[in-house]
């Protein structure tokens, strides 16, 4: 049986991915917020193959301490990273603190989070693999949201030269770059006729993502058949970043 680490497990990609992983006899260990993990057993209650870890990745005082744990009880062979915040703001109505909010979270906090991972890699000499969502936004500019595109495209460049750097200890590193994502909480906002003119009609094959065509790309470049892949940022945009 082989271990995944999916931190952002609660979120709709991090659900998917989870019963995906399961049901292909991987033993998943799940982190997000602290605060979720009610939450979290609510939804896999009836799941053995699954074990949970309140992490909140901005309190760095503490987030050294459970990963080393994670590893000395699980040996984790790949890291899925799935954690990201946007906020819609006109571009003068930005301040510092709005700034940071987005970019410590996507960013700094992201990267010293997929260190820590990198490093009990290395340590235990495991080669392991990263997949680390980021998005179509980092590809291409989108108004009101500036942030959160630089700091993703910060974040699909951060993979890129790990994947360089880590190539040392045969660790791969890939990112997953998706469109807009279609779940049951914002079905009806992405359906909105604001949306469907701003969003889905822009994308040429019509259609929004689903989480579903998010976990099936991270199973594979997990898997042995990507073990030749490293470095590259798989967009799965329905075409958006063409145009």
């Amino acid at each position: 049986m082989k271990f995944v680490l999916v931190t952002g497990a609660c979120s709709e990609i991090g659900k998917r991915t989870i019963f995906d992983l399961i049901k292909e006899n991987y033993f998943v260990v799940a982190s997000d917020l602290p605060a979720r993990e009610e939450e979290f057993y609510n939804i896999f209650r009836n799941q053995t193959n699954v074990d949970f870890f309140g992490i909140d990745i901005r309190k760095r005082s503490t987030v050294k301490n459970i990963i080393s744990k994670i590893f000395e009880k699980y040996k984790i062979e790949s890291c899925v990273f799935i954690i990201g915040k946007n906020l819609l703001v006109p571009f003068f109505q930005w301040d510092y603190n709005k700034l940071c909010d987005v970019f410590e979270l996507n960013f700094i906090y992201a990267s010293l989070f997929i260190k820590d991972i990198a490093e009990e890699f290395v340590r235990r000499r495991t080669e392991g693999s990263f997949v680390v969502i980021s998005s179509q936004h980092g590809i291409v500019a989108n108004t009101q949201r500036l942030p959160y595109c630089v700091s993703k495209s910060m974040l699909s460049q951060l993979c890129r030269c790990l994947a360089l750097e880590l190539s040392l200890f045969n660790i791969r590193v890939n990112s997953i770059s998706p469109t807009f994502i279609e779940t049951k909480d914002n079905c009806e906002l992405l359906n909105s006729s604001y949306m469907l003119l701003d969003a889905k009609e822009k994308i040429p094959l019509q259609r929004y993502a689903s989480p579903k065509d998010i976990s099936g790309a991270i199973l594979f470049l997990i898997s042995s058949r990507a073990k030749m892949i490293t470095g590259h940022d798989l967009v799965i945009d329905g075409g958006w970043t063409i145009q």
